[in-house]
């Protein structure tokens, strides 16, 4: 319970490594609130430099990151949640504006996530309120809808992926700001 009263930010916190994980794996854990109350967090995954985190910062500095904020961050919902009277569940945008295939393909990258990350980032599941994927690919987008509907529908009802068009659905479920 370390880092359960630690406001789940980017700016505060002083989660370790916070600096460099702001500089190297940018991203803003709480960037505002949906209409319902949900934290809304946003990811430019153009801006993540994975390989340099893993050598400028370590694979135990990355976890001890990582459980350090998703500490705060179910305190967070956990807090908002017994304000509103309901389960509060997080909304993340990943933006894929400019992502190159290298950036999200990283070997190094991924076995590292496979090792560490993937059992914490299994038991985020049930404070996923939904998934917005932003400015994919129109050829992802169109394959996607091909191939829906092989996707279990709790998978469907959480993951949106979404062209350079995606303000209309965002503004129905947060502001612009």
């Amino acid at each position: 319970e370390r880092w359960a009263h630690v406001e789940c930010s980017h700016e505060t916190g002083g989660f370790p490594h916070q600096a460099d994980i702001n500089r190297l794996k940018p991203g803003i854990p709480t960037a505002g609130y949906s209409y319902t109350g949900c934290p809304v967090a946003y990811e430019p995954l153009r801006h993540h430099r994975y390989a340099q985190c893993l050598d400028e910062i370590g694979e135990q500095g990355l976890i001890d990151f990582y459980v350090a904020q998703c500490e705060s961050r179910n305190m967070q919902l956990h807090k908002l949640s017994e304000a509103q009277g309901r389960m509060a569940k997080i909304i993340l945008v990943i933006d894929m504006h400019d992502v190159s295939l290298w950036q999200i393909t990283s070997r190094r990258w991924m076995r590292f996530d496979e090792t560490h990350y993937r059992a914490i980032n299994r038991t985020l599941a049930e404070i996923l309120a939904r998934v917005y994927v932003i400015n994919c690919p129109k050829s992802v987008v169109s394959f996607y809808r091909r191939i829906e509907w092989w996707v279990p529908a709790a998978t469907r009802r959480k993951v949106r992926l979404l062209g350079p068009g995606y303000r209309a659905e965002l503004l129905q479920v947060m502001d612009a700001k």
